[in-house]
Order: C-alpha cells, then structure tokens, then sequence
C-alpha cells in the first residue's frame, strides 16, 4: 500500500484558481433587420413636426370630345398634409461607488464597470430598436390568449410583436421586464404591472411575480411599463415606439392613419397586403410582384421573411433540385441557406431575417420606396451641466454612494412611396423552431 504523499487533494490549498482572459459572449449582438433594412439620413429642423405634401389624386378631367360637344368639368391635381414626429427611446444604468473601485483595474477585474455596461447598453439598445423595426410601433410585445389571466401566475400569450399568428407569443419578452395590461379598445392601461420571472421555453407563456390583475382580458395587449408602481400609459411604451415595417410597408390593417394620410381614403399609400394568404407558390410572388409594379411602378429588388418561412420557399424548389457534389456517391442535399447565405427569386435575394414577423413575407422595393430616417438625436448620453455623464443617485435624505447614467436617442422612420410595397401575412406550411430573440 502506497504511503502518504502529495496530490491535488491533500495540497489543494497551494492551487490557485486560474481565469481564461476572455469574457464569454452569451447574447447576440448582430442585428440582421437593420442591416439589410437601411433608410436615407434625413435631417430633423426641430419644431412641433414635419410637414410632408402628400399627392393623393390626379386632375380626372381628360376626355374624348366630338366637334362641337361638351368638355369636361375643369379638375385640379389633390393634395393634404400629413405630420411626421419623433419617437424616443431611452436606457438607464446605476452602479454602487464600491463596484466602481473595485473593478478599476485588471487584477481584481476581467473589465472596468463602466466600460462593461455603457458599451454593452448601446448594444441593448439595438436590441430593442430591432424589434421595434419589425413591429408597427405601438410597442405591444404580444397579446393575452386566455379567457381568465388573473388565475394563475401563468400568462398564456400570442401574436408575438403584436402581430397576428397563434405560435410563440412570449418571442420577444425578457426575464425581469415589467409588463402592462392595454384595453385595445380604449387605448388605455389596466389596473396591475407585474414582472416577468421566467419565459416558457415553448413559447407560449411567461411567468409572472404575482397573478395579473382581474381586469387584465382575453387579447389585451402586453407592453413594457417603466416599474412596477406604474398607474398610467403615459409610463408605458404604448405608441412610444419608432414605427417599424409592418406600419410602413401596411395597407391600414396595423396603421390606418399614415402620418396624416388616412391609407383608406388615398389607396395610393397602402401596400398590397394579402392578409390570409395560405401557402406560398411562385405563381403567388409573380403576382405580388405584377401588382406592385401595375400599381405604382414598383419594382421589387428585396425579399424579407422569417427563417421558417425561407425554409418553406426552399421545399418550392425541392423537387426540381438536382442534388450534386463533388462525388455522386456523396450527393449535396442542400442550398446556399444552410450557410445562412441569400437564396433569390428572380434574382432578387431572399433574406432571412431572425427578428421578421413569423407567417409573413415583404416584397420590397428599397428604391422607389424611399425610407427615410428622420433624426433629431443619433443617441448619446445625457451630461449634466459640466459634461459629467454618471451623475449621483438622489440628493438629501435620499442620497446613496451611487451614480447613474441615462442614454438616450429620437428618430423616426418614414416611406414616402408606401404602395410601392406588398406583404403576405399567415402564410402557412411553416415548422417553427421556437429559438428566443435573445
């Protein structure tokens, strides 16, 4: 039998523990929407608004006439006036004194504090921005799909984004997050704010701190509140957001009023919107795409879905497919998109977009649309007087040994030539793979 010595176990107190010098990246930070979705600058004058002149009818006086036979009544072109205004978005950060000593310097910290959370929030922040991209700009999250939420602490949830579909209502909701209740026909907030403590990995609920409030309903509208103390909508994000493209590219189903513009009075400022399309074929986008151009001259020269909806748009093209490789004996079974590379129809790319709006397909013309950005502020941090950014928390008898930091950003999104746009929405023959916006 062997005698006593030295091993890991009898000498552990001589071992140190060792740190790999890198911090492991466990979110996203590449925003796909926003990259292939790029507006024109446009700057903002400042005011109460921008006014834009909307063409919305032609003089309908030309007319065949004989000799001598009666002309027409004279016509003029018809115009109005719409109204575009900012949309704010802000993100806020507090630190203790302690944390900010004690992560000053690179042995008792892999990164400074403050480097740590004012680099990582502007990235959160784009986070946010991507959804509401893909949105409409009311800032409904999802909607209630329960006759009776206040019996549990269980909120069953759809229409992620507040867009219509039955699958993966809680997508874009984040643990922590403070939720509201909206009447959607009064535009106005329920009694209760709860906070979300986990989110169902299936996707259809979240759970809740506490058991909603017995006014929220069946198909209210799930926001973000500023607290948990929040009694009015003026402190949610309820139509605070940037309008995103299902506002743009719309014909009145998500936003009627198009900045001033009522899209059912001028049809000239409604997309085409198929609203129950059903399954996709070639024959489908052919059309779509006949119809933008017989409508305004519209030409499509990009494609937006949603993975599973390329995924459909693959299995069109299966049977015809010839598979290949370099071997015969080793056929290649799949597309360009299984390296997440752009699939086109007609030569127009198809790109996959993981924050699109699931069951739906934008056919759009990125030129003649012309989508602006209107911005008053690109996004900074507010500074106080002598340009200090972290500024204490509370003063008196509230004061703590601690700052905070405010960042904040005001633009708006705009297309001056909507109609020259389509969107097919409930698309079917999908399989979801219910991967979190994370």
């Amino acid at each position: 039998m062997a005698g006593p010595g030295s091993d890991t176990a009898t000498e552990d107190g001589l071992l140190k523990n060792t740190y790999e010098p890198v911090i492991a990246e466990g979110v996203l930070n590449k925003f796909s929407l926003k990259e292939a979705f790029k507006p024109k600058p446009s700057p903002w004058d400042g005011g109460r608004g921008k006014i834009w002149a909307a063409h919305v009818d032609r003089n309908n006086s030309p007319m065949a006439v004989g000799q001598d036979s009666a002309i027409p009544v004279a016509d003029n072109q018809k115009y109005i006036n719409g109204f575009i205004t900012q949309r704010k978005m802000m993100a806020r950060w507090r630190v203790t004194q302690e944390q900010l000593d004690d992560s000053s310097n690179r042995e008792g910290a892999y990164r400074s504090t403050r480097t740590e959370n004012m680099e990582r929030l502007i990235d959160d922040i784009a986070y946010r921005q991507e959804f509401y991209l893909g949105t409409d700009g009311r800032g409904v999250f999802a909607l209630i799909n329960e006759a009776s939420p206040n019996a549990n602490t269980t909120l069953i949830l759809d229409s992620p984004g507040g867009i219509a579909g039955a699958d993966f209502g809680n997508r874009f909701l984040k643990v922590g997050m403070y939720i509201a209740a909206v009447n959607p026909a009064t535009g106005q907030i329920r009694a209760g704010i709860c906070r979300i403590t986990a989110c169902a990995s299936d996707g259809t609920s979240v759970t809740t701190d506490a058991a909603p409030n017995a006014a929220w309903a069946d198909n209210d509208y799930i926001v973000q509140a500023a607290n948990s103390a929040v009694t009015d909508i003026n402190d949610t994000a309820f139509e605070k957001a940037p309008w995103g493209i299902m506002a743009l590219i719309d014909d009145g189903t998500y936003r009627d009023n198009y900045f001033g513009v009522q899209r059912s009075l001028y049809p000239n400022y409604k997309s085409y919107v198929n609203a129950s399309t059903g399954a996709l074929s070639f024959d489908l986008m052919q059309r779509v795409s006949d119809i933008v151009n017989q409508k305004l001259d519209g030409m499509v020269d990009a494609i937006w879905c949603h993975h599973s909806v390329r995924r459909v748009y693959i299995l069109l093209t299966q049977a015809d497919r010839r598979y290949a490789g370099a071997s015969l004996l080793r056929p290649d079974g799949g597309t360009v998109a299984f390296q997440q590379k752009d699939l086109t129809m007609g030569e127009v790319d198809i790109k996959a977009l993981r924050t699109a709006p699931l069951a739906t397909m934008f056919l759009v013309d990125t030129n003649g649309s012309d989508f602006i950005r209107y911005e008053s502020e690109k996004g900074k941090w507010v500074s106080g007087t002598s340009g200090e950014i972290l500024v204490r928390d509370g003063t008196g008898v509230n004061a703590r040994h601690a700052w905070e930091a405010w960042w904040y950003t005001r633009y708006q999104l705009f297309a001056r030539n909507p109609g020259k746009n389509a969107r097919l929405d409930l698309l079917t023959g999908q399989t979801f793979v219910a991967v979190r916006a994370e």
